[in-house]
């Protein structure tokens, strides 16, 4: 088991498996509750991030503890800034939904989890509504779900 697996599996208990992507050499991790994306930029979103863990009987991690978030945070790189995690607001504006139980992020977990100054919703545009863990920040944020 490599490194990657190892930290995962110490963390929780998960059944993981590795996906490798047809484009541009991402690997999903889906059912160990994130998604690996190496490269955010080019071919990949929040979007197709949940649809391929769905069609793999996975789903995206949801970030509701610190410490889960520091875990997945540990796995960055400037090469891989970026993780989907497993939390939208698509259906009602700031109420934010964890993609593995369906539950609503409460006042007090925003306040913890997120960033200073988000979710920010994208300012005047209100178009940032899927969850990111970046590696030089050291909360979440809300981004474009279909940004590539």
């Amino acid at each position: 088991m490599d490194s990657f697996h190892s930290k995962i599996k110490h963390s929780a208990t998960v059944r993981c498996h590795m996906l490798k992507s047809p484009q541009y050499n991402q690997f999903w991790s889906c059912n160990s509750f994130f998604i690996l994306q190496q490269d955010h930029a080019r071919g990949s979103n929040y979007s197709n991030a949940v649809t391929s863990c769905h069609q793999n009987q996975g789903h995206l991690t949801s970030t509701k503890a610190k410490e889960k978030r520091k875990i997945i945070q540990s796995f960055l790189t400037t090469d891989s800034p970026g993780i989907s995690v497993g939390f939208s607001d698509t259906i009602q504006e700031g109420e934010y939904i964890l993609e593995e139980d369906g539950s609503v992020m409460t006042p007090g977990q925003l306040e913890e989890l997120f960033n200073f100054l988000e979710p920010s919703d994208g300012g005047l545009s209100r178009s940032e509504d899927c969850g990111m863990v970046y590696v030089d920040f050291w909360g979440l944020n809300d981004v474009s779900c279909f940004k590539q």
